[in-house]
């Protein structure tokens, strides 16, 4: 069986890790310390313990507003998006990235221009780029959709009633093709009709 790892429209992907900040509430300890210094005695502990909290939900909504979306500005695709316009959005990845310098691979699929994520300038222009490379439609990220496992087995039944046996990956990540040639009229017709109607919104 010849194992392919099924990734719409073999797009280049990288993963970026939000890592949260470490919440230091200073405006609580800076309220409290002014309630010990001039208020004495006379604050009761819930008081300080009011005022402390309201200090610390004012701190984390400051920090929340000064961390920086690393997804804003990048190109979002859709499900429903066309296979012309994603070679467009990517090449001008590719072209960035290229900017860089990292070369291009030599094979060109279907007008895409594809960088050598493998070169040693890869890592440093891709940060410098991220800002170009689109962002995959929300209805494929695990972290956005709760029903992506049901979605995607649904995606795997579309292409069963169509007569293309691929068989799922355990993680849901892809699929494995049937062996032998598959021979199906316009195949990422198929795939593109089969995500859209196994993953657009439905009534859950």
């Amino acid at each position: 069986m010849n194992q392919h790892r099924f990734q719409p429209d073999a797009q280049p992907r990288i993963r970026i890790r939000r890592v949260p900040a470490l919440l230091v509430p200073a405006t609580a300890v800076l309220a409290l310390a002014t309630l010990t210094a001039c208020g004495g005695n006379t604050t009761s502990g819930t008081d300080v313990a009011s005022v402390t909290a309201t200090g610390t939900a004012s701190s984390e909504k400051a920090r929340e507003k000064q961390t920086p979306d690393p997804d804003a500005g990048r190109p979002q695709l859709r499900l429903d998006t066309s296979e012309g316009e994603k070679t467009r959005l990517f090449n001008i990845w590719g072209a960035c990235i290229h900017e860089h310098g990292v070369p291009m691979q030599s094979v060109v699929k279907d007008g895409r221009e594809v960088p050598d994520q493998s070169h040693r300038a890869f890592p440093k222009a891709a940060k410098a780029c991220i800002t170009k490379l689109p962002l995959d439609p929300p209805e494929l990220d695990r972290a956005k959709n709760p029903h992506y496992m049901d979605d995607f087995r649904a995606e795997i039944a579309c292409m069963h009633k169509a007569g293309v046996k691929v068989q799922p990956m355990a993680d849901g990540e892809g699929y494995t093709w049937p062996s032998g040639e598959v021979n199906v009229p316009n195949l990422p017709e198929l795939q593109k009709r089969c995500r859209i109607e196994a993953f657009s919104d439905k009534d859950r």
